[in-house]
């Protein structure tokens, strides 16, 4: 009997994402204007605090029996796959994003943290299994090609 396939995102990725990152953002945020945040300056921390925020709700994707799922924080979320429109890399072999067909809260895009490349050349287009997967089973209009 053979194992069910089982996609995920990296667990480097995660680890930089979710937690290394956020952690850099609110240093800079807090260690350069902490004690003036209530004043006018809040305004130079405000970038830092967005982007923390932003990097923190990176989702961890899995793809395991043919079911995709997310989790941001701590409950898994299923998607079936007819409402994916489109699927992507927004930063090479680090970030990929799915858009669906309803608007993701906060930032109207699923972003997540991508599976580790098949391709090693750094001068050529990467392969990431998530996506391979995406692009098999995609439907969106436009073929089965990545937008």
């Amino acid at each position: 009997m053979s194992s069910p396939i089982v996609l995920r995102s990296g667990r480097n990725n995660v680890i930089l994402a979710k937690f290394w990152v956020p952690i850099i953002c609110m240093v800079g945020a807090f260690g350069v204007f902490g004690e003036n945040l209530r004043t006018w300056r809040f305004l130079f921390a405000a970038p830092f605090i967005i982007a923390a925020l932003f990097w923190a709700s990176i989702a961890i994707l899995e793809v395991r029996s043919g079911v995709l799922r997310y989790r941001r924080f701590f409950k898994w979320t299923t998607i079936p796959l007819e409402d994916i429109v489109a699927a992507g890399v927004a930063w090479r072999q680090f970030i990929g994003y799915i858009r669906l067909n309803r608007y993701v809260f906060p930032w109207g895009r699923l972003y997540f943290a991508l599976d580790p490349s098949y391709e090693m050349n750094p001068f050529r287009r990467s392969d990431y299994g998530l996506l391979r997967y995406l692009r098999k089973q995609g439907g969106w209009p436009g073929g089965k090609t990545l937008k």
